[in-house]
């Protein structure tokens, strides 16, 4: 497919997420895909409670307070630290531990969630994914001298965002684009509406608490504030010419959001609440402007879409020395999102409680805070069941080596990674995970079949 051929696609498919109807609401993704494949709706077939999970006591005296920030479409080449568009969370957080070789497992937001909230790759049947428990449930469960944590879902994206669309049911405090936002769909200052309510409500809750804290203006068309926009020249506009102005308007969005995020979190890091609260940020996936001839997300899994800024910030009753200690020792290993789950599971101390085990030997991640011990091969996918996407895509991760194609490839593409960089090899180095991804996809995005080769 030409250049420019590939950018009009997808450009139009950005256009047609905003363009589709009010019947179609939910995030930015899923009104794309409303507006392109068949009317698709989320299915609410699924039970209409919490999952359950047997109590889980923790080996701690005390849990600690979890707030996990989600980033939208924040790529780790502009949301890293001196990277220039986080200049406050910078000077906030100077010793968060950022994870430099995180990566996601899929590009469209409702995908990621589903990833990072499960602790499974999407590569499993609807029914398992809308079966499998979230951390909210995991969370609730956890106890330690008599109490739980108090949950709570607040964010800027519109409802639903989960494969299970009633998850607001198990959650105790659930507020999304529709309670800040009433009928409007995308607001330049969302972000700053849902950090007013943060602010507003945090101190309301019951501790211990965990709280998601789900951003969304930096997703197209990237709300900028104009008087605070360095990178220039800047434009919104979707032209092959004009793609090095739409990736300063993306960076000026960061840069935006991160002087909103940094409002919300400043008031735990000088508060009451700072030593006994661990912060988490990552994005649900990166953005492209044009490097692989696409633009956005959801086209593929190359690092321009996959890799995602990730870093942790401990108050200091927040996890124990020697977690930190060995959270610092892998900051630079390689990871995924579904190592997010059994590291927050670690944190509250239950990750090895017996009553877990069945469902921890479901996670395909591991906790950062414990050595660790060798990555298995990880799928790569946007595309499951509840979430046929327009573009298809696969890939295995396993180290620093990735397996990728494209529908229009012949066959599979093999990645060297590391260092902030992503390097086309010889599909030799990837013969393990040639004969491994056949396991997850007995087809080729192409269509034809994986012969593992």
């Amino acid at each position: 497919m030409e250049k420019r051929a590939q950018l009009t696609l997808s450009a139009a498919l950005i256009a047609a997420s905003f363009a589709a109807p009010s019947a179609s609401r939910g995030t930015p993704d899923l009104r794309l895909l409303h507006g392109l494949l068949w009317g698709l709706k989320p299915s609410s077939a699924q039970a209409a409670q919490s999952i359950a999970v047997p109590p889980l006591p923790s080996r701690r005296d005390r849990l600690p307070n979890v707030v996990l920030v989600m980033g939208e479409g924040v790529r780790a080449d502009v949301g890293c630290r001196g990277c220039g568009a986080t200049p406050r969370l910078d000077a906030l957080l100077p010793d968060r531990i950022e994870l430099s070789e995180l990566r996601s497992v899929a590009t469209f937001t409702v995908v990621s969630m589903s990833a990072i909230t499960t602790g499974r790759a999407q590569v499993v049947s609807r029914q398992e994914l809308v079966s499998m428990p979230s951390v909210f449930d995991y969370v609730k469960a956890s106890h330690a001298a008599g109490q739980s944590p108090t949950t709570a879902y607040w964010s800027a994206h519109c409802h639903p965002m989960f494969e299970r669309e009633d998850i607001g049911r198990s959650i105790d405090s659930y507020v999304t684009a529709e309670t800040l936002l009433g009928d409007q769909e995308w607001h330049e200052d969302a972000d700053e509406r849902l950090v007013d309510h943060f602010l507003r409500e945090l101190p309301k809750l019951p501790r211990p608490y965990f709280v998601v804290l789900h951003l969304v203006n930096t997703h197209t068309p990237y709300a900028v504030d104009a008087q605070d926009a360095p990178f220039v020249p800047w434009a919104r506009d979707f032209t092959w010419e004009g793609m090095p102005r739409l990736f300063n308007a993306y960076r000026n969005a960061v840069r935006k959001q991160d002087r909103v995020l940094s409002r919300a979190l400043e008031a735990i890091v000088r508060g009451p609440d700072g030593d006994d609260t661990l912060i988490a940020y990552t994005s649900d996936h990166g953005e492209e402007f044009g490097e692989h001839r696409q633009i956005h997300h959801g086209q593929n899994v190359l690092d321009t879409q996959i890799h995602v800024p990730g870093w942790l910030a401990a108050g200091a009753r927040a996890l124990t020395p020697q977690q930190a200690e060995r959270l610092r020792s892998n900051a630079g290993a390689f990871t995924t999102h579904l190592d997010i789950l059994p590291t927050l599971l670690d944190a509250y101390g239950v990750l090895d409680a017996y009553e877990l085990g069945p469902l921890r030997a479901r996670f395909e991640g591991r906790s950062l805070l414990r050595p660790l011990e060798p990555q298995q091969p990880i799928p790569l996918t946007s595309c499951t069941e509840t979430f046929p996407c327009p573009f298809r895509n696969a890939g295995v991760l396993q180290e620093g080596l990735k397996l990728e194609a494209q529908a229009w490839d012949p066959g599979w593409n093999c990645w060297k990674l590391g260092g902030g960089r992503e390097q086309a090899t010889d599909r030799e180095a990837c013969r393990a995970l040639q004969e491994t991804s056949r396991k997850w996809f007995p087809k080729l995005p192409n269509g034809s079949e994986n012969a593992g080769r």
